[in-house]
C-alpha cells in the first residue's frame, strides 16, 4: 500500500519486484484492497493506476503506526536479551569480546551494549572489504585475519545467515583460550 500511495501507476510486476512477491500475489492484494474499499483501480492509456481511497489512507496510516510500534517492541526485547546474553558471558569471565559480523544484528548488539562496561567489545570482524576500516557504533571493523592480535576472551558470531559457517571456521582457527559463541544459538 505504501508503494501504491507513492507510485500509483506502477505495474503489478514492478510492485512485485520491489516487495519480493510474485505478480499473482500482488494482484491478489490489490483485489482484496479494492474489495475492502481501500483503493480504486483506474484504467489508463498504458496500464492501470491504483489510488488509495480516504479509507485506504486511514488503513495504511494505522498499519504503519502499528508496524513501527511492533518494531520498537521487538528492538526493546532484543536489547534486553542481548544484554542478558553478554551479562552471562561476563559472569563466566569474558571481559574482552570481538563480534563477527558488521551487519544489522551486529549493529543491534552494539546498540544494546552501549553504556555497559563489561564485557567490552574491542572490535567487529567482517569478511566484507567495504565494511573493513570503518566503525560500527565507534568500534573498529576489521578483517578476520586481525583476530589473533586483539587479545580477546571470546568471539561472538552475530551473523545469522552465515553463522554456522563462520563459527565452524573460527572453531578450527581461533587462538587457544578464545571461546567462540553465536547469537543464533
Amino acid at each position: 500500500m505504501e508503494l501504491l500511495a507513492d507510485q500509483p501507476e506502477s505495474s503489478q510486476s514492478a510492485l512485485a519486484d520491489r516487495v519480493g512477491l510474485t505478480p499473482a500475489r500482488v494482484n491478489a492484494y490489490i483485489r482484496i484492497f479494492s474489495e475492502r474499499g481501500h483503493m480504486v483501480a483506474e484504467q489508463k492509456t498504458r496500464g492501470m493506476a491504483y489510488r488509495l481511497t480516504p479509507e485506504g489512507r486511514r488503513f495504511l496510516a494505522y498499519h504503519q503506526v502499528s508496524y513501527r510500534a511492533e518494531l520498537v517492541r521487538l528492538m526493546r526485547s532484543a536489547r534486553v536479551r542481548f544484554r542478558e546474553y553478554f551479562r552471562e558471558l561476563g559472569d563466566g569471565g569474558v571481559r574482552r569480546v570481538v563480534l563477527y559480523g558488521a551487519g544489522e544484528t551486529g549493529e543491534v548488539v552494539l546498540d544494546a551494549l552501549s553504556g555497559c562496561a563489561e564485557p567490552m567489545v574491542v572490535a567487529v570482524l567482517d569478511d566484507d572489504r567495504a565494511k573493513q576500516g570503518g566503525t560500527l557504533h565507534g568500534v573498529p571493523v576489521l578483517d578476520s585475519a586481525e583476530l589473533g592480535r586483539l587479545d580477546a576472551d571470546a568471539v561472538v558470531v552475530t551473523s545469522v545467515a552465515r553463522g554456522d559457517e563462520i563459527r565452524a571456521r573460527l572453531c578450527a582457527s581461533a587462538a587457544p583460550g578464545v571461546a567462540v559463541y553465536s547469537i543464533a544459538g
